[in-house]
C-alpha cells in the first residue's frame, strides 16, 4: 500500500492522506493546490480532489500528463490520443485529438499554449 500524504506548510496541519495500491510514479498539485494529480506504475492516472477527498480515474496507459503552466488544465497522452481537460471540475468532459508521436512538453505564452510532440 502506497500513501500520498498534503500537508499544509503554513499551519502543519494534514490537507489530506490517499491510499493507493500500486507504486506512484508521477504527481503534481494544481496551481492552487486544490487538486492533485498521480500517476502509477500502472499508467493509470488519476485526480484527487482536496477539497472534497474524492479520487477519480481520469485515464488508462497515460504516458504523459502535466498541467497547463498557469491554469488549471490538464494535458495527458495514451497510446495515440491527446487528452486534454478544460475543466478539471468536469473530469468526464474530456477533448480527445488523435497524434502521431510522443508529447514532449507543454510551453504557454502570450496567451496561446502549445504542446510539443
Amino acid at each position: 500500500l502506497q500513501t500520498i500524504r498534503i500537508l499544509d506548510l503554513d499551519t502543519g496541519v494534514s490537507a489530506a492522506t490517499i491510499a493507493h495500491d500500486a507504486r506512484i510514479d508521477w504527481l503534481d498539485l494544481s496551481l492552487k493546490a486544490t487538486k492533485l494529480l498521480f500517476r502509477d506504475k500502472r499508467r493509470q492516472l488519476h485526480l484527487y480532489n482536496v477539497e472534497t477527498q474524492t479520487r477519480t480515474t481520469l485515464l488508462a496507459y497515460a504516458s504523459y500528463v502535466n498541467w497547463v503552466p498557469g491554469a488549471d488544465v490538464v494535458v495527458a497522452q495514451n497510446r495515440g490520443s491527446l487528452c486534454v481537460w478544460y475543466h478539471i471540475d468536469s473530469p468526464d468532459k474530456v477533448t480527445v485529438v488523435p497524434i502521431k508521436g510522443d508529447v514532449e512538453e507543454i510551453e504557454r505564452a502570450d496567451g496561446k499554449t502549445d504542446v510539443i510532440v
